[in-house]
């Protein structure tokens, strides 16, 4: 690609007025704040230079002044543009700033930064046309005066902004009417900006480069190039960008500051996995802190300790914050450093998800002077899953000193990440042994309660400058265990620990110290080559190319990789589910839900055999689900609604309300759809892979029992010779019994009712298919019709045209949402605001997420009619029948779970609504980047999300959907998107798909031909020749 045009803010990139606007806009604030404590008989508290940054900088006028009085709570009138700048209105006080900044003006002529006008008149040499995009009405006024104007082709200011409507930063409008006025796409050009606004709206438009220009290199996060002056970047530099350097971005998650506040919802995306064991991205220099969390995670290693809560005991099964692999611990001089607590100089944190690995590249300066650089990478390795790799070089910058090296396991571990479970017992690991042997050091563990154990062993090599340093001091302390080296390190001299690290646990081998020892026969190099290696044979089925929004192309690889850090195809020899939160925190105890309703399309249309083990999870706690429906008088197998490592009910008997701080019952277990959704998933299995050994060995028994819970759940009533299903509660999760009423649970909840009826169809249907298995498990003659009449005669309500959530749902009140939202703000977890406010959501209308709408998301429209009239309930006119549910669903809908949006989203496409569908997608791709829930990343990711943005990407964007019978593809790619690329297998052929608006472009690879069905038109396909099809 090459670069066509670029796009300078003007205010601290080209001219040095920054300045002069952070003085009149202090003047302007503080006169007015100093007025209104007088006013409101309050203490006065000054603008600061935070606050310029924060609510300001790089803002419209209007927009900045508006957004520093509501962050202090003030709420003034916007007024006109025109208004008398001694007028007490948003548009009144930002025209006093602009007085005062004139006057400021007049008095000092703008600086101009040479070398970014040098910058400038090189691009434009080189046949890049330039523009000028300032917030600032005076943008002309101080490119006149500095002699700059003509160095533009085009100009974009504050005038332009009011005159075309063009909304202000952090939108991106303005870069993108710039780089419209100058014939160029957004990718095709670069974007000087030094506020973050400006940095995000760069991000925001999908420009091609981003290049952050402050003081401090530290300052401007999101950026793909930080430098001190814009004109330190050259022409160079711009060519190897648009030529490959972006591609190779687009691969990377950075980070190029460090901001304690955020560091550890960073550390859950920068995550390291393989399925075996995820670790935190913490850097390995710190342990457990306010700022910083090194969870190591190994798959269905749980403990379930006694904790006493509000005098209750209660027992709790926590996914186990492991030993901690990664610590390292640095002495300079006579003195242990913390480069976190030392003024960092110099700071990026990348994870490479081409690759796997997290790279840390640190400088920092001591207050005695000392300059030291910290760089390091890590791995999981995706080739032996039970290896890890850690190589730290600490390299004095501008001295002479010893340097100690340290490298430790740390057994001294709490589970500390989710801070409302701090009542919990959060002690799980027992360390029995540390020690060393043939050069190797190892520390064992167990679980408090004994039932598993943990066999770390570690191999380290330290060099200083490239030479290997054989004496080393052995650490032993009880819970630790490690080496240490002493460096005489003269100025720019590396010192390097290389970390090589086995895991195992009673899970995998009965004697885990023994394995683990014998298994650290490979170095650092070559365990990377092998790990890239395998890496690169995964990305070529997991993909998603997206070409014409970065943004959107760097979060679908994140989605991709943090799934299959969780699960991978070493999933095969464990037995492990897909935690709804990951291997990545400790939220919800890293239990499984139903969230693998949502993963499973992943794995299933990429890598089948991870999808078999999951499910395999599953089956193999089918006895545990036969027994958990017995205790509660049922038959066949009821799941819970949460799992752990055994398969019996987990859910927490209390749950605590952040809010008002309380604790009260949790009665969320009524979740009985969670068997609904593990049905689906070994249908679509056995559906997309024709695996008639699974559906025989594994998938018939499990739909079996389901389907007979469900049958023991139904009761009929002769009134309405209806089947009624009473005691659960629908995905909404904030409805848990009818008003008044003394019974929990709720009664023909629509979703549960509706998807019953179908999957005691599909159950029904099996007889046709395998019957000798039917007759195995004893499914006779009348189960059969049973199932039948069931599944024909479950009660569905409706009023006025709705399906009614669940009986009653008509009877309860409605919200008012504008006075919440006007009042929280987030209503996401309306719940918990109800319950605050001493009311109940079960009056009100009101839902978490998408619930009967479930329906729609999982069965095709016409599917779903099918199961609806059996039901006795006609949709004459079905688009018209579904838009009438969405619309009456979404409007009482909290999205406070990252799940609604992805419902939303796939069913309003069927409407090709590409706006609203672009809106559910981009508020939902970003949940877990972006921390929209405010500040649930940092104890664990939400892999239903991950997975679900990219199904949309598939199937709502490209329009790929996959069926029994093939193939079809509807594209509705956004306008910006230039193509997507991507792999699908369905039915063992694997087809590779480039979608652009014009044209499909498709292959397969198999033995036999198959067809496709693109736009409605019918083609066949011949494998190992690509296809073109027109659009």
């Amino acid at each position: 690609m090459k670069c066509k045009g670029a796009i300078f803010d003007l205010d601290g990139v080209i001219t040095s007025t920054a300045t002069a606007h952070a003085q009149a806009w202090k003047e302007m604030f503080d006169d007015y704040l100093q007025k209104d404590a007088e006013k409101r008989d309050k203490s006065f508290k000054a603008f600061e230079k935070e606050d310029y940054l924060r609510y300001v900088d790089g803002k419209p006028r209007y927009q900045g002044a508006q957004s520093f009085f509501l962050s202090r709570g003030i709420k003034l009138p916007f007024g006109d543009p025109k208004d008398d700048p001694e007028k007490e209105t948003v548009c009144g006080l930002g025209n006093k700033k602009n007085v005062l900044y004139n006057k400021l003006l007049s008095k000092h002529k703008p600086h101009v930064f040479p070398k970014a006008v040098a910058l400038i008149k090189k691009l434009r040499k080189a046949g890049v046309k330039t523009a000028v995009a300032s917030s600032s009405k005076n943008c002309k006024k101080i490119l006149t005066v500095t002699g700059l104007y003509g160095l533009f082709d085009v100009h974009v200011d504050g005038n332009t902004l009011q005159r075309l409507g063009i909304k202000g930063k952090p939108e991106p409008d303005m870069f993108v009417h710039a780089a419209t006025q100058l014939h160029a796409k957004p990718g095709e050009c670069i974007v000087f900006e030094d506020a973050i606004s400006g940095i995000r709206a760069g991000n925001r438009g999908n420009f091609g480069l981003v290049v952050g220009v402050a003081p401090y290199k530290d300052m401007l996060t999101g950026a793909d190039k930080v430098f001190r002056r814009a004109g330190d970047l050259t022409l160079q530099q711009v060519r190897e960008w648009f030529d490959h350097g972006m591609d190779k971005e687009n691969w990377l998650i950075k980070y190029h500051h460090y901001d304690p506040e955020l560091q550890q919802t960073r550390e859950a995306l920068t995550m390291v996995g393989n399925g075996h064991f995820g670790t935190r991205g913490c850097h390995e220099t710190q342990t457990a802190n306010d700022h910083h969390y090194p969870g190591c995670y190994l798959a269905n290693v749980f403990n379930k300790p006694k904790s006493v809560v509000q005098g209750k005991e209660v027992w709790i099964n926590e996914m186990v914050n492991c030993p901690n692999w990664l610590l390292v611990k640095i002495t300079i001089g006579k003195k242990v450093v913390d480069p976190f607590k030392e003024h960092i100089t110099k700071y990026e944190q990348a994870l490479d998800l081409r690759h796997g690995i997290l790279k840390y590249d640190m400088e920092f300066k001591e207050k005695n002077g000392r300059i030291t650089e910290i760089s390091s990478e890590r791995f999981a390795s995706m080739h032996d899953p039970h290896t890890a790799c850690l190589k730290v070089t600490v390299t004095p910058q501008n001295y002479d000193d010893t340097i100690i090296l340290q490298s430790l396991i740390d057994g001294d571990v709490k589970n500390e990440n989710a801070a409302r479970y701090k009542q919990f017992t959060n002690k799980h690991v027992i360390v029995t042994a540390t020690g060393k042997t043939g050069g190797k050091c190892y520390l064992d563990a167990k679980t408090s309660t004994g039932k598993y154990h943990l066999g770390y062993a570690m191999k380290n090599h330290f060099s200083l400058a490239g030479r290997n340093v054989q004496q080393k001091t052995l650490i032993k302390q009880h819970t630790k265990i490690g080496e240490a080296v002493l460096l005489k390190a003269k100025q720019r001299q590396p010192c390097s620990i290389e970390k090589t690290v086995s895991i195992y646990t009673s899970n995998d081998v009965d004697q885990p110290r023994k394995r683990t020892l014998s298994n650290l026969k490979t170095g650092h190099d070559a365990c990377k080559r092998k790990h890239q290696q395998a890496w690169a044979r995964l990305w070529e089925k997991a993909d998603v190319a997206v070409e014409g929004d970065r943004y959107t192309q760097r979060l679908l690889r994140l989605h991709a990789y943090h799934l299959l850090s969780i699960a991978s195809p070493h999933n095969k020899r464990l037995d492990a589910g897909m935690p709804a939160r990951g291997l990545h925190g400790e939220s919800y105890h890293g239990h499984l839900f139903w969230d693998e309703l949502y993963v499973q399309p992943f794995f299933l249309h990429r890598f089948p055999d991870i999808a078999r083990a999951l499910l395999l999870y599953r089956y193999r706690r089918l006895e545990a689900a036969k027994e958990n429906a017995k205790k509660a008088g049922y038959a066949g197998a009821m799941y819970p609604w949460q799992s752990a490592d055994t398969g019996e009910e987990e859910t927490q008997p209390i749950h605590y309300n952040p809010v008002d701080k309380s604790w009260g019952p949790d009665l969320s277990m009524q979740q009985r759809h969670v068997n609904i959704a593990i049905f689906y998933d070994f249908f679509q299995y056995v559906k997309h892979t024709d695996d008639a050994a699974f559906l025989n060995d594994y998938a018939a028994e499990v739909m079996v029992e389901i389907a007979r819970f469900w049958t023991s759940m139904a009761t009929y009533d002769a009134k309405d010779k209806k089947y009624h299903v009473s005691g659960v509660m629908g995905p909404d999760e904030f409805h848990e019994k009818l008003p008044k009423s003394g019974e929990t649970g709720l009664t023909d909840n629509a979703y549960t009712n509706i998807m019953v009826s179908w999957l005691l169809r599909r159950t029904f249907d099996l007889r046709k298919r395998i019957p000798r298995r039917l007759l195995q498990l004893n499914v006779t003659k009348e189960e059969l019709l049973e199932w039948e009449n069931i599944s024909n005669n479950l009660a569905v309500h409706v009023k006025q045209g709705i399906i009614q959530q669940f009986k009653g749902y008509d009877k309860l009140k409605e919200l008012n949402w504008d006075r919440y939202r006007k009042k929280y703000g987030d209503v996401g977890r309306m719940d918990r605001i109800l319950k605050a406010e001493k009311k109940s959501p079960d009056d009100y209308k009101v839902a978490k997420q998408a619930d009967t709408l479930m329906v729609f998301y999982l069965l095709k429209l016409t599917d779903a009619l099918d199961v609806l009239r059996r039901l006795g309930i006609q949709a004459n006119h079905p688009l018209r029948f579904l838009k009438k549910h969405y619309d009456y669903y979404e409007s009482r809908t909290s999205h406070g779970s990252t799940l609604s949006k992805l419902v939303h989203d796939a069913i309003i496409t069927r409407f090709h609504d590409r706006r609203k569908s672009w809106e559910w997608f981009s508020g939902a791709i970003k949940s877990d980047f972006a921390d929209v829930q405010g500040g649930t990343t940092k104890e664990g990711v939400h892999t239903g999300m991950m997975a679900g943005t990219i199904r949309i990407a598939r199937e709502d964007l490209a329009g790929i959907h996959l069926t029994e019978n093939g193939v079809s593809v509807y594209p509705l790619l956004p306008k910006h998107w230039e193509h997507i690329k991507l792999s699908l297998c369905n039915k063992g052929t694997l087809y590779a798909f480039d979608i652009t608006h014009k044209e499909v472009l498709v292959s397969t690879s198999g033995k036999e031909r198959t067809s496709i069905d693109v736009h409605g038109k019918h083609y066949q396909l011949t494998p190992g020749k690509r296809r073109r099809i027109k659009l």
